[in-house]
């Protein structure tokens, strides 16, 4: 129930927000949409490097527990972003570069490129985390398990 008012609260304040937006948001307004799957090997290898083998091997579950999460829990929203608003940015988060410290911050959305596996995130909240994408008028949505 909790999570059910959370996303009526979201759509309402994205309807709101959105009136005074001039681009054409490359997600729909209210619609959740869910990351590119087709990416996913080649996002665990941006993190992993060539400790890849190990995930994909060595702990199969933690690999197949990426991917359910990607595909069912993890959502891309179009969520205009105001100035005073309270979300924890992608930008504040530090990245996941144990394995490659080569990892850069995402400063532009790109819907076929964004890694969310490359930022320490909550990938198993308790509640349902929303995560501004850099200062881009994209969100990050991860559901509870």
């Amino acid at each position: 129930m909790r999570t059910f008012l959370t996303m009526i609260a979201m759509l309402l304040f994205v309807h709101v927000h959105s009136q005074n937006e001039n681009s054409e948001p490359i997600v729909p307004q209210s619609e959740f949409i869910k990351l590119n799957l087709e990416n996913f090997d080649s996002y665990l290898n941006e993190v992993y490097q060539d400790q890849i083998s190990y995930t994909h091997l060595n702990d199969s579950r933690h690999y197949n527990r990426l991917k359910s999460l990607m595909e069912n829990r993890m959502f891309i929203t179009y969520f205009p972003y105001h100035d005073t608003e309270k979300y924890v940015n992608t930008l504040d988060m530090p990245l996941f570069n144990i394995y490659n410290p080569n990892l850069e911050y995402d400063y532009e959305f790109d819907l076929n490129s964004f890694n969310p596996f490359k930022y320490d995130l909550d990938f198993y909240p308790k509640l349902t985390k929303f995560y501004r994408i850099a200062h881009t008028n994209y969100a990050l949505i991860i559901y509870p398990n």
